[in-house]
């Protein structure tokens, strides 16, 4: 099997990270387990990118509190909506909607069998039915 491009939002890794995660809570066989765990490493390093990029648009926007942390906050204390969190919320979701392309192996329908939660929709992407 080889690898193959897929094309997705940014924002869909937030979805896939959490899928992977209820799906390796299922009780899955040694191979799907496998892929799923491996598809699952590409994932969190992809989350773990985005992450950074939301971190530095806080540093970017945001203000340090008294416990010398980075924070940015919806309201400012007049009760008025903070101007520089709007503009966190338009620059980082400018970074969601950017398309970002990786490769992996396409997951074969058997891997999903023993999967009781049925509440998954973005893994459906990555199968490939021969």
């Amino acid at each position: 099997m080889k690898k193959e491009k897929y094309t997705l939002q940014l924002g869909m890794i937030y979805h896939l990270k959490n899928e992977l995660e209820m799906i390796l809570k299922n009780d899955l066989d040694g191979i799907s387990r496998l892929w799923f765990s491996l598809f699952n490493k590409l994932i969190l390093e992809e989350h773990s990118a985005l992450e950074s990029l939301k971190e530095n648009l806080i540093l970017k926007y945001g203000s340090l509190t008294d416990e010398q942390n980075y924070f940015i906050s919806e309201k400012l204390e007049t009760g008025e909506i903070n101007p520089n969190y709007n503009l966190f919320i338009t620059e980082f979701n400018n970074i969601l909607t950017q398309l970002k392309e990786i490769e992996y192996y396409p997951l074969k329908p058997e891997y999903f069998t023993l999967i009781t939660n049925k509440e998954i929709q973005f893994m459906y992407t990555f199968v490939k039915i021969d």
